[in-house]
């Protein structure tokens, strides 16, 4: 949905992992694997639609007329996901169950329940539930400026499938449905509108993404990955639903100990009908950047893992939107370290 764009829409510019280069290979042998990544940031984060989750929140209760620019909050948030796999090798079948790293960085906890198939040739699909382990708060009417702000839960359960090294090449395609459903949706409540009014600012329906990625192999050292995303949010609310296509390109290098991700992330995004509110319809300009770097420790071997890295990362993303209300700025920068097993 709407929300989905807004806070933290780094998650288009992953800094956490590697996934733009390369799903980790089914083990050749049958067994548990899997990482544990653990770190903390500070961010800062300018947004008018989400209050956080039931962990924490990250934006403020309370606006002022007129609805303007969001302010900006400041604030330390922890880094923490996960993933358990179990590896069949005699058939190169995996399943595996944690979190989705580009989930996690718009503080969606949702969980991932699902099966890899290597199909040798034709390539590596992959079929996942996608469940909120924890739900995002979002402000009940966001547009209220009468008092102290309400939050409700946004439940967000649907599918993600993934079809890898499409045909031996360096491809891939992944789609992600889900249905998004606002607990107590009360949006232009406060407002002087009519029920026709209120109903075009529904943030309940239907979500649907995919993205086509090319992986190219410069050296052994260097190596680029452009993608192409496209998102629909086929929303209640007629003036909420949205088209945004993305252009992302995502620059690896590793050597020995060391490697670094670079993103850069350009998009725009359109909505469907005029805002009530503000009497025109909503466009957006995206920017985002980011650089992330590991660095490996192989003769450290804590809690019995495999491999350990120190990572740090920092990301800037802007959705420039000709409403002002709308807009969404996020600044952060964090560390941690990466465990693997």
């Amino acid at each position: 949905m709407k929300l989905i764009k807004y806070v933290c829409l780094a998650c288009m510019l992953s800094l956490f992992s590697t996934t733009a280069f390369a799903i980790d290979p089914i083990p050749k042998e049958s067994g548990f694997s899997g990482f544990l990544g653990l770190g903390a940031g500070m961010n800062r984060i300018k947004n008018n639609m989400i209050s956080g989750n039931r962990l924490f929140d990250i934006t403020d209760d309370k606006i002022s007329a007129p609805l303007g620019s969001p302010d900006s909050e400041t604030k330390g948030l922890p880094a923490v996901n996960f993933e358990l796999k179990y590896t069949f090798a005699d058939t190169r079948t995996q399943i595996f169950f944690g979190n989705s790293l580009e989930d996690m960085l718009r503080f969606d906890l949702a969980a991932l329940l699902g099966v890899r198939q290597d199909l040798r040739n034709f390539g590596i699909v992959s079929a996942s539930f996608v469940f909120n382990g924890l739900p995002t708060e979002v402000w009940k009417d966001p547009y209220d400026t009468t008092r102290k702000r309400d939050d409700t839960d946004r439940t967000s359960n649907g599918i993600r499938l993934t079809w890898d090294k499409i045909m031996g090449s360096r491809f891939q395609i992944k789609t992600t449905f889900r249905d998004t459903e606002i607990d107590k949706e009360r949006s232009g409540m406060s407002l002087a509108l009519t029920p026709a009014q209120r109903k075009m600012l529904r943030r309940d329906g239907d979500f649907f993404k995919t993205e086509v990625l090319y992986r190219f192999k410069i050296t052994d050292e260097h190596r680029l990955a452009p993608a192409f995303i496209y998102t629909k949010e086929d929303l209640d609310g007629d003036a909420m639903s949205v088209d945004t296509f993305d252009f992302q390109l995502t620059y690896l290098y590793a050597r020995d100990r060391i490697s670094m991700i670079v993103n850069g992330l350009i998009g725009t995004s359109e909505n469907d009908k005029r805002n009530p509110i503000f009497r025109k319809k909503q466009e957006d300009d995206r920017y985002g950047a980011s650089v992330a770097a590991y660095y490996r420790m192989p003769d450290w071997k804590p809690m019995g893992c495999r491999a350990f890295s120190f990572w740090g990362r920092v990301a800037y993303f802007m959705s420039d939107a000709n409403i002002s209300f709308y807009e969404t700025e996020f600044i952060g920068a964090s560390a941690g370290v990466m465990l693997r097993y």
